[in-house]
């Protein structure tokens, strides 16, 4: 069987584009703006995240009984541990911040199985939807449309964390 693939799944490529959406809402924040340019730009989000994913639905490899698309990221502690301001004097912070000296660093892990892969590309399809569905909301358009994409944030997300807490954080 041939299979084209247009790219190799990266889940920080979905992140990638949720920041820009991001990026280019609070940009326009300030200034007097059409809501049309976030709804289409938040569609074009919601779309672009289904063409991702179904490109790594049509790549997944349905006989593996492995995860794939793996990913781990380092969270970062080194803020804690640089807070070496806080006088001696105050000896409950100087203990608090020290346990972070010691402390390990904490990972969060990433992958898909093949009920995580059908459970995100159910949700890639249904969020440009649900846009589009809303589109003519007249009663706070923005909030809705941000609270969609956090929404679909979230619950691609929880299908594909591997870490018990952040499974519960993202529920």
């Amino acid at each position: 069987m041939l299979r084209i693939c247009l790219m190799t799944f990266n889940i920080s490529l979905i992140y990638l584009f949720f920041f820009w959406y991001t990026l280019f809402y609070f940009a326009l924040i300030g200034y007097n703006f059409s809501y049309n340019w976030c709804k289409i730009a938040g569609l074009t989000l919601s779309f672009s995240i289904f063409l991702i994913i179904l490109n790594s639905f049509y790549t997944f490899d349905s006989f593996s009984t492995k995860f794939q698309y793996l990913e781990s990221f380092e969270i970062s502690v080194s803020y804690l541990k640089s807070l070496d301001f806080i006088p001696v004097e105050n000896e409950f912070y100087y203990n608090f911040i020290s346990l972070f000296h010691s402390a390990p660093i904490p990972y969060i892990t990433f992958g898909l199985d093949g009920i995580s892969m059908i459970f995100m590309l159910l949700t890639s399809i249904i969020f440009p939807l649900v846009i589009l569905v809303n589109w003519e909301q007249s009663l706070h358009p923005m909030f809705l449309l941000n609270n969609i994409l956090f929404l679909e944030f979230c619950l691609l997300n929880l299908f594909s964390v591997l870490d018990l807490f952040f499974f519960f954080f993202f529920f």
